[in-house]
C-alpha cells in the first residue's frame, strides 16, 4: 500500500510536469523565481496533510539514515536539479540542498507538524481535536509507539531538537 506521501507525489508530478512547460514559455529561467514558483505551487500538492501524517514517514526516514525519504522528496530533487541544468542521476542529494539553499520536504513536514503541536497546545480545554491530542500524549505515555505523539517526538529526538529521551515511556521525567 502507497503511503500518504507517495500518494500526494503522484499529484505533485502532475503540478510539476504542469510548470515545467509553463516557465520554458514565459522564459522563466532565474532559479529563484522557479524555486519559488515550485514553493507557491507544487509544495502545497505535496506536503498537503504532512502535519498528520509526516512524523510517522520522517522518523522512519530518519531511521533509515537518509537516502530518499519517499516520492516526494525524489521530486523535490529533481524539479532542483532540472532547474539548475543538471541530470538528477548521481546527484548527492544533501549537497545539491545546500547548494541551492533549499530544506528537504521531509524537513519542512517536521516544521509543519511541530507548528500543529503548537496550535494545538493554544486550543481551548473543550475542543475536540485539542482532546484527542492529549489523548495520543496519554498512549504514547502508557507505551504505544505507534501514536502519532511518539512518531513526532522521536523524529525530533533524531533531528536533535530535543536532546534528550526524558520523553519516552518509562523514563524518570515520564513517571
Amino acid at each position: 500500500m502507497a503511503s500518504s506521501a507517495d500518494i500526494l507525489a503522484e499529484k505533485g508530478r502532475n503540478a510539476m510536469q504542469a510548470l515545467l512547460p509553463r516557465l520554458r514559455r514565459h522564459l522563466i529561467s532565474q532559479f529563484d523565481m522557479r524555486c519559488r514558483l515550485f514553493d507557491i505551487l507544487v509544495e502545497p500538492v505535496l506536503s498537503y496533510g504532512a502535519q498528520i501524517w509526516g512524523p510517522v514517514m520522517l522518523s522512519k526516514w530518519l531511521f533509515k539514515r537518509g537516502g530518499t525519504a519517499c516520492l516526494a522528496d525524489s521530486l523535490h530533487h529533481q524539479f532542483l536539479c532540472n532547474t539548475a541544468g543538471m541530470a538528477p542521476n548521481g546527484k548527492d542529494r544533501d549537497m545539491v540542498l545546500r547548494e541551492f539553499h533549499r530544506m528537504s520536504l521531509p524537513y519542512r513536514w517536521a516544521l509543519l507538524a511541530a507548528s500543529w503541536w503548537e496550535k494545538l497546545k493554544a486550543l481551548p480545554a473543550t475542543r475536540l481535536v485539542r482532546q484527542a491530542w492529549l489523548a495520543d500524549i496519554d498512549l504514547m505515555l502508557r507505551g504505544c509507539q505507534d501514536c502519532w505523539t511518539f512518531h513526532f517526538l522521536s523524529a525530533l529526538q533524531r533531528l536533535e531538537v530535543i536532546d534528550s529521551e526524558a520523553w519516552r515511556p518509562g523514563s524518570a521525567a515520564v513517571t
